[in-house]
């Protein structure tokens, strides 16, 4: 299925607030979001997608459309048919976070989950650490509070996104960041 704009299940849990944080690029995406995966698809076919600061600001935006809550955005571009989140060794963190989450209202799924456990949930992108044609590697600042505990917490993790003509097929997340840059043969950032 071809990309047609915010999926159902999201539009029903992004809130007029997130929707109102969103900048004109934002916008653009929402309304093209086709264009929008042929642009990721062409950085990703260049010669050095990793260096790209195009890609770098993708990922930054994307990371506050999570932030603020603005599913509609953050899911846009996953593949409608083939999507599936992995939560490697999120299960230390959060014990229901095992097993494989597929499609967008799986996705939805567990991040409903996060919020349910994790308060002021907030993601920033720390470094790309590795893209290909088909792949990019990003650290990811993860920061919030505990909903039960009221305790803050700051972790580096790792996340693998895999792509199919600019769209997302596959995210694979790592809490422990050099748990997850071992296990797909990568060294850490100098």
């Amino acid at each position: 299925m071809a990309l047609t704009g915010p999926h159902p299940a999201a539009t029903a849990v992004t809130g007029d607030e997130a929707r109102a944080g969103r900048s004109e690029a934002d916008w653009a995406v929402i309304r093209d979001p086709v264009a929008t995966a042929a642009a990721i698809a062409e950085i990703l076919a260049g010669g050095d997608p990793k260096g790209s600061p195009v890609l770098r600001e993708v990922f930054s935006r994307a990371f506050a459309a999570y932030s603020r809550g603005d599913w509609e955005l953050n899911t846009i571009l996953l593949q409608r048919e083939d999507f599936v989140f992995r939560p490697a060794d999120f299960a230390e963190a959060l014990p229901d976070a095992g097993g494989d989450f597929p499609g967008v209202v799986g996705y939805l799924r567990i991040q409903r989950l996060f919020n349910e456990n994790w308060d002021e949930m907030r993601v920033e992108l720390d470094e790309v650490v590795h893209a290909d044609s088909q792949c990019v590697v990003v650290t990811m600042r993860l920061t919030g509070r505990g909903k039960r505990s009221g305790a803050p917490f700051e972790q580096l993790a790792l996340g693998e996104l895999r792509f199919r003509d600019g769209e997302v097929t596959e995210q694979t997340y790592w809490w422990n960041r050099a748990r997850g840059l071992e296990a797909l043969g990568l060294r850490a950032p100098a």
